[in-house]
């Protein structure tokens, strides 16, 4: 539920980029369950309007006591602190 913002990147080699950033965000294809992060194919909304599918990574742990970013900008987020 809400809009989280990010950045959108288009790939020359996605086998090998996708295989960098599952590294970097500890996503494990084989093993989704155990993994920080899991990488899905899901629509996004660009600034323009136009929706695509894109590959995104969501955090597959417990929030604990994380709060909520309402504005759904990390970076924006981190500049108000």
């Amino acid at each position: 539920e809400g809009r989280v913002w990010g950045e959108v990147y288009e790939m020359d080699n996605p086998p090998s980029v996708l295989q960098s950033l599952d590294e970097n965000e500890g996503f494990r294809p084989g093993e989704p369950e155990s993994s920080l992060y899991n990488r899905l194919q899901t629509p996004v909304m660009l600034e323009d309007g136009r929706t695509l599918e894109a590959w995104v990574y969501f955090y597959n742990a417990p929030l604990g006591r994380a709060e909520r970013i309402e504005s759904g900008d990390y970076l924006e987020h981190l500049k108000v602190k």
